[in-house]
């Protein structure tokens, strides 16, 4: 199978670390211009200013992948640990799809949503994390 991403833009939170980055590095040897966005350059997908300061330079987004993502087994029990954990992994999920929908829409592009398999079974030290996957 081939795929050209020639052309695009493709935004990744969650794109220095993990995952994440072998997901940008995986668009960009297919041609993407790829922006890996992450806590090391500046997007904190908590905190609407530092997504649209992170996006500001972008005219166009053909692609957002939403990669952020937090785990603090056994912490998560405790309310406020589990509150942190959801901001980041659910809430942050949808502060990027906000943030980039006008030029996703423009583009006729596309969300991809980083899930897990506990979001399946769940787990007991990480119920927060296997609720907002």
């Amino acid at each position: 199978m081939s795929f050209d991403f020639s052309g695009q833009t493709v935004v990744v939170s969650g794109g220095t670390s993990g995952i994440g980055a072998a997901i940008a590095e995986a668009f960009g040897r297919h041609g993407a211009e790829v922006h890996a966005l992450g806590l090391e350059n500046g997007l904190d997908v908590t905190k609407p200013e530092t997504i649209e300061t992170a996006l500001a330079s972008l005219p166009r987004i053909d692609v957002l992948v939403n990669a952020a993502g937090v785990i603090r087994r056994q912490e998560e029990h405790l309310p406020e640990t589990f509150a942190q954990v959801i901001d980041v992994n659910l809430n942050g999920a949808m502060r990027m799809a906000a943030a980039c929908h006008t030029r996703l829409a423009a583009t006729r592009g596309s969300m991809v949503n980083i899930a897990s398999m506990l979001s399946f079974f769940g787990s007991g030290p990480a119920p927060a994390y296997s609720a907002s996957k």
